[in-house]
Protein backbone atom coordinates (compact mmCIF):
# COMPACT_ATOMS: atom_id res chain seq x y z
CA UNK A 1 0.00 0.00 0.00
CA UNK A 2 1.12 3.56 -0.61
CA UNK A 3 1.84 5.73 2.48
CA UNK A 4 -1.31 7.78 1.85
CA UNK A 5 -3.68 4.86 1.32
CA UNK A 6 -5.53 5.80 4.52
CA UNK A 7 -5.45 9.57 4.06
CA UNK A 8 -9.25 9.78 4.06
CA UNK A 9 -9.88 7.00 6.60
CA UNK A 10 -6.95 6.81 9.04
CA UNK A 11 -9.14 4.81 11.43
CA UNK A 12 -8.80 1.84 9.07
CA UNK A 13 -5.01 1.73 9.33
CA UNK A 14 -4.13 -1.62 10.86
CA UNK A 15 -7.52 -3.12 10.03
CA UNK A 16 -6.98 -3.73 6.31
CA UNK A 17 -4.48 -6.34 5.18
CA UNK A 18 -1.78 -5.14 2.82
CA UNK A 19 -2.92 -6.50 -0.57
CA UNK A 20 0.63 -7.58 -1.43
CA UNK A 21 0.59 -10.11 1.42
CA UNK A 22 -3.09 -11.01 1.47
CA UNK A 23 -3.70 -14.75 0.86
CA UNK A 24 -6.69 -13.79 -1.28
CA UNK A 25 -4.45 -12.09 -3.83
CA UNK A 26 -3.13 -15.44 -5.03
CA UNK A 27 -6.36 -17.34 -4.41
CA UNK A 28 -7.07 -19.83 -7.19
CA UNK A 29 -10.44 -21.58 -6.71
CA UNK A 30 -9.73 -24.22 -9.35
CA UNK A 31 -6.41 -25.13 -7.71
CA UNK A 32 -8.14 -25.36 -4.35
CA UNK A 33 -10.77 -27.72 -5.78
CA UNK A 34 -8.07 -29.87 -7.40
CA UNK A 35 -6.23 -30.24 -4.10
CA UNK A 36 -9.30 -31.72 -2.40
CA UNK A 37 -11.18 -33.63 -5.12
CA UNK A 38 -12.99 -35.78 -2.58
CA UNK A 39 -15.19 -32.92 -1.36
CA UNK A 40 -16.52 -32.14 -4.84
CA UNK A 41 -15.87 -28.38 -4.66
CA UNK A 42 -15.39 -28.11 -8.43
CA UNK A 43 -19.10 -28.51 -9.14
CA UNK A 44 -19.83 -25.24 -7.32
CA UNK A 45 -17.20 -23.15 -9.11
CA UNK A 46 -17.59 -20.81 -12.05
CA UNK A 47 -15.50 -22.15 -14.97
CA UNK A 48 -12.49 -19.94 -15.74
CA UNK A 49 -13.77 -19.14 -19.24
CA UNK A 50 -17.15 -18.06 -17.87
CA UNK A 51 -15.49 -15.99 -15.16
CA UNK A 52 -13.30 -14.16 -17.68
CA UNK A 53 -16.26 -13.61 -20.01
CA UNK A 54 -18.16 -12.08 -17.08
CA UNK A 55 -15.23 -9.78 -16.30
CA UNK A 56 -14.88 -8.62 -19.90
CA UNK A 57 -18.60 -7.94 -20.21
CA UNK A 58 -18.85 -6.07 -16.91
CA UNK A 59 -15.81 -3.86 -17.52
CA UNK A 60 -16.55 -2.95 -21.12
CA UNK A 61 -16.65 0.85 -21.25
CA UNK A 62 -16.24 1.35 -17.50
CA UNK A 63 -13.51 2.69 -15.23
CA UNK A 64 -11.97 0.47 -12.58
CA UNK A 65 -13.92 1.03 -9.35
CA UNK A 66 -15.24 -1.44 -6.81
CA UNK A 67 -17.92 -1.41 -4.13
CA UNK A 68 -20.20 -3.90 -2.45
CA UNK A 69 -23.98 -3.84 -2.21
CA UNK A 70 -27.11 -5.99 -2.46
CA UNK A 71 -30.85 -5.59 -2.94
CA UNK A 72 -32.36 -3.13 -0.47
CA UNK A 73 -32.64 0.54 0.43
CA UNK A 74 -28.88 1.03 0.29
CA UNK A 75 -25.84 0.88 2.55
CA UNK A 76 -22.85 2.93 3.65
CA UNK A 77 -19.31 1.99 2.70
CA UNK A 78 -16.27 2.88 0.63
CA UNK A 79 -15.64 3.25 -3.08
CA UNK A 80 -12.14 2.37 -4.26
CA UNK A 81 -10.48 3.78 -7.36
CA UNK A 82 -8.13 1.51 -9.31
CA UNK A 83 -5.45 3.18 -11.43
CA UNK A 84 -6.14 2.69 -15.12
CA UNK A 85 -2.82 0.90 -15.62
CA UNK A 86 -3.77 -1.65 -12.93
CA UNK A 87 -7.35 -2.42 -13.98
CA UNK A 88 -6.56 -5.61 -15.90
CA UNK A 89 -4.47 -7.18 -13.12
CA UNK A 90 -6.59 -6.04 -10.19
CA UNK A 91 -9.94 -7.01 -11.70
CA UNK A 92 -8.60 -10.46 -12.63
CA UNK A 93 -7.82 -10.92 -8.91
CA UNK A 94 -11.24 -9.52 -7.95
CA UNK A 95 -13.05 -11.89 -10.29
CA UNK A 96 -11.10 -14.90 -8.99
CA UNK A 97 -12.24 -14.03 -5.49
CA UNK A 98 -15.77 -12.72 -6.00
CA UNK A 99 -16.86 -14.87 -8.96
CA UNK A 100 -15.14 -18.04 -7.75
CA UNK A 101 -18.57 -19.64 -7.38
CA UNK A 102 -21.93 -18.92 -8.95
CA UNK A 103 -23.43 -16.96 -6.08
CA UNK A 104 -22.36 -13.43 -7.08
CA UNK A 105 -22.85 -11.20 -10.09
CA UNK A 106 -20.96 -8.09 -11.17
CA UNK A 107 -22.96 -4.93 -11.85
CA UNK A 108 -22.27 -1.21 -12.10
CA UNK A 109 -24.32 0.95 -9.74
CA UNK A 110 -24.50 4.66 -8.94
CA UNK A 111 -22.92 5.51 -5.59
CA UNK A 112 -23.48 8.78 -3.74
CA UNK A 113 -20.19 10.19 -2.44
CA UNK A 114 -19.00 13.46 -0.88
CA UNK A 115 -17.60 14.34 -4.31
CA UNK A 116 -20.92 13.61 -6.01
CA UNK A 117 -22.40 10.54 -7.69
CA UNK A 118 -20.02 8.01 -9.28
CA UNK A 119 -20.50 4.77 -11.18
CA UNK A 120 -18.92 1.88 -9.30
CA UNK A 121 -18.49 -1.83 -9.78
CA UNK A 122 -20.31 -3.92 -7.19
CA UNK A 123 -20.46 -7.65 -6.60
CA UNK A 124 -23.99 -8.45 -5.54
CA UNK A 125 -25.72 -11.61 -4.44
CA UNK A 126 -27.03 -13.52 -7.44
CA UNK A 127 -30.42 -14.55 -6.14
CA UNK A 128 -31.03 -16.76 -9.17
CA UNK A 129 -28.26 -19.05 -7.93
CA UNK A 130 -29.28 -22.06 -5.81
CA UNK A 131 -26.29 -21.19 -3.59
CA UNK A 132 -28.12 -18.06 -2.36
CA UNK A 133 -30.70 -18.85 0.31
CA UNK A 134 -32.53 -15.71 1.40
CA UNK A 135 -35.04 -17.49 3.65
CA UNK A 136 -32.79 -19.37 6.09
CA UNK A 137 -34.52 -19.38 9.52
CA UNK A 138 -32.88 -17.20 12.16
CA UNK A 139 -31.94 -20.15 14.35
CA UNK A 140 -30.19 -21.80 11.41
CA UNK A 141 -28.34 -18.57 10.60
CA UNK A 142 -27.06 -18.37 14.17
CA UNK A 143 -25.97 -22.01 14.17
CA UNK A 144 -23.95 -21.54 11.00
CA UNK A 145 -22.34 -18.34 12.32
CA UNK A 146 -21.56 -19.94 15.69
CA UNK A 147 -20.05 -23.14 14.29
CA UNK A 148 -19.26 -22.65 10.59
CA UNK A 149 -15.67 -22.64 9.37
CA UNK A 150 -14.01 -23.02 6.00
CA UNK A 151 -10.80 -22.61 4.05
CA UNK A 152 -10.20 -19.00 5.13
CA UNK A 153 -11.49 -19.02 8.70
CA UNK A 154 -14.75 -19.13 10.60
CA UNK A 155 -18.09 -17.46 9.96
CA UNK A 156 -17.89 -15.80 13.37
CA UNK A 157 -14.44 -14.35 12.60
CA UNK A 158 -15.83 -12.91 9.35
CA UNK A 159 -18.79 -11.32 11.14
CA UNK A 160 -16.58 -10.00 13.95
CA UNK A 161 -14.13 -8.47 11.46
CA UNK A 162 -16.97 -6.84 9.52
CA UNK A 163 -18.41 -5.37 12.73
CA UNK A 164 -14.99 -3.99 13.73
CA UNK A 165 -14.54 -2.31 10.36
CA UNK A 166 -18.04 -0.82 10.46
CA UNK A 167 -17.39 0.52 13.97
CA UNK A 168 -14.09 2.06 12.89
CA UNK A 169 -15.88 3.96 10.11
CA UNK A 170 -18.82 4.95 12.30
CA UNK A 171 -21.28 2.86 10.28
CA UNK A 172 -24.27 1.61 12.26
CA UNK A 173 -25.29 -1.93 11.37
CA UNK A 174 -28.18 -2.97 13.59
CA UNK A 175 -28.58 -6.37 11.91
CA UNK A 176 -24.90 -7.21 12.27
CA UNK A 177 -24.89 -6.13 15.91
CA UNK A 178 -27.97 -8.27 16.57
CA UNK A 179 -26.35 -11.28 14.93
CA UNK A 180 -23.25 -10.78 17.08
CA UNK A 181 -25.27 -10.66 20.30
CA UNK A 182 -27.44 -13.64 19.42
CA UNK A 183 -24.48 -15.69 18.23
CA UNK A 184 -22.57 -14.95 21.45
CA UNK A 185 -25.58 -16.14 23.45
CA UNK A 186 -25.84 -19.32 21.39
CA UNK A 187 -22.13 -20.07 21.72
CA UNK A 188 -22.36 -19.55 25.47
CA UNK A 189 -25.28 -21.97 25.63
CA UNK A 190 -23.43 -24.54 23.52
CA UNK A 191 -20.34 -24.17 25.72
CA UNK A 192 -22.40 -24.82 28.86
CA UNK A 193 -23.51 -28.08 27.29
CA UNK A 194 -20.01 -28.91 26.03
CA UNK A 195 -21.06 -28.68 22.39
CA UNK A 196 -18.96 -25.94 20.80
CA UNK A 197 -17.52 -28.11 18.04
CA UNK A 198 -17.38 -26.37 14.68
CA UNK A 199 -19.00 -27.73 11.56
CA UNK A 200 -15.52 -28.09 10.07
CA UNK A 201 -14.44 -30.21 13.03
CA UNK A 202 -17.58 -32.32 12.66
CA UNK A 203 -16.74 -32.99 9.02
CA UNK A 204 -13.13 -33.70 10.00
CA UNK A 205 -14.32 -36.33 12.46
CA UNK A 206 -16.19 -38.03 9.64
CA UNK A 207 -13.19 -37.79 7.27
CA UNK A 208 -10.09 -37.80 9.54
CA UNK A 209 -7.70 -38.38 6.65
CA UNK A 210 -7.79 -34.70 5.59
CA UNK A 211 -9.03 -31.48 7.27
CA UNK A 212 -11.38 -29.27 5.21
Amino acid sequence: MTPDAFAHHPELRGLITDPDISPLRGFDPQALAASWPEIGLARFLTPVADREASRSAALAGHAGMQAATDLGAGCDGLVFRIAAADVAEETEILWRREIAGRACRAVFVTEQTAAGPVRALAFTAGHASPAICADIPRAEQLRHIATGAGFFGSSLDYLTSSAAHFAAMGIEDAEGASLMRETAAQRAARARHGNLQTETEERHDQHPQRPY
